[in-house]
């Protein structure tokens, strides 16, 4: 009854679950606000839904959200950058395995960087996109090192290459 526009489209088939789920959440935060403003712009909400995606809906949402709601706006950001994190946990087969959060801007900056670097390397590339964005991430890091941008450990940068011929390592020690 407080969505009449969007239980309409929802029953005639022009919006989905999610798509009204979207719709329900944005009014529902206009509504603390504004319940007239809310109720004003349902339709519009209802109208921008069938011309689109759900992730495009949830873009345009968010979009929206910081025009009216600033202050809620602000609160979200602030929100979602407490909950960044990162873990690297090593399995029982040596690898590492990476999980964790990312704000949307830092989220983006790491995209920035890793598209280019995850383009497949030609046709016979066969390499999955997974596979592809964590060899970008590890070119990344390891561009970063080899350029010494990195914050130094002990007044040492944390990269090292050493390079030794074979003749040299199969020197016998004196000592």
């Amino acid at each position: 009854t407080r969505l009449p526009h969007t239980a309409a489209a929802f029953a005639a088939g022009h919006l989905s679950s999610q798509h009204a789920r979207l719709i329900a959440a944005a009014h529902a935060d206009l509504a603390k606000v504004n319940a007239q403003l809310a109720a004003d712009v349902e339709p519009a909400l209802v109208e921008a839904a069938t011309a689109m995606d759900a992730t495009q809906l949830r873009r345009e949402l968010v979009h929206a959200r910081h025009a009216l709601l600033p202050n809620e706006a602000l609160k979200d950001t602030q929100r979602q950058h407490e909950r960044r994190r990162l873990a690297l946990s090593e399995t029982f087969e040596g690898v590492v395995a990476l999980n964790g959060l990312l704000d949307p801007e830092a989220a983006a900056l790491l995209q920035a960087a890793l598209v280019p670097l995850a383009s497949p390397a030609g046709p016979s590339d066969e390499r999955t996109p997974t596979q592809r964005r964590a060899d970008a991430l590890i070119e990344l890091v390891r561009r970063h090192l080899d350029a010494g941008h990195g914050p130094s450990v002990g007044g040492e940068r944390s990269h090292l290459n050493v390079i030794v011929d074979l003749d040299t390592l199969r020197r016998p020690t004196s000592g």
